[in-house]
Parts: structure tokens; C-alpha cells; sequence
């Protein structure tokens, strides 16, 4: 049963991160069985590096159409945390 709510809620996080964020982590990092939640660390993605964060972010940039300041991508930690700027530039940009 324990068991059971684990999974549902590891389920129910990978749905929170957009799909389109999460094809891109699997193909940069060549991963696609890659699963993440919005908590999940960068830092603890296999194969992760600076270079990572800066083709992540670039390629984020593109499949969004946004554009981030380069003190936010320094800030980001945590796949949520790229999550919400990818909200807060499309909202920016939508108005």
C-alpha cells in the first residue's frame, strides 16, 4: 500500500514538469527513461555538468520561445525551478 502512494506520487510529479521540458532533459542527457519531478536537483541527473545547465536552458529557450536573463539561469537548481520561468516569461510575453 506504502508502496502503491510512492509510485502514484512520483507519477503524479513527473506529470508536473511539461512534456516538452522533460523530452528535452532525456535528449541532452541521453536518457529516455529520464524521470523528474519538479524537486528534483539538477545537480543529481546523471551525467550533469555546467555544460548541461547551459544547453538545457538554450534548448528550454527555443522549444518555449522565451528568453532568460543569464542571473536566472545561474539561479536555477531544481527542474521547478525551470518550471516556473518558462510560466513567468510566457506570461510575461503573452501580455
Amino acid at each position: 500500500m506504502l508502496e502503491d502512494r510512492a509510485v502514484l506520487s512520483r507519477e503524479m510529479d513527473v506529470s508536473a514538469v511539461p512534456t516538452r521540458l522533460l523530452q528535452a532533459m532525456r535528449w541532452l542527457l541521453r536518457d529516455p527513461d529520464l524521470a523528474a519531478s519538479p524537486s528534483t536537483r539538477l545537480e543529481h541527473l546523471n551525467g550533469w555538468d555546467s555544460l548541461s545547465q547551459i544547453s538545457l536552458m538554450v534548448e528550454t529557450e527555443y522549444r518555449y520561445d522565451v528568453v532568460f536573463e543569464v542571473a536566472e539561469i545561474e539561479s536555477v537548481q531544481t527542474v521547478g525551478d525551470i518550471v516556473d520561468l518558462i510560466r513567468t516569461k510566457a506570461s510575461i510575453q503573452a501580455l
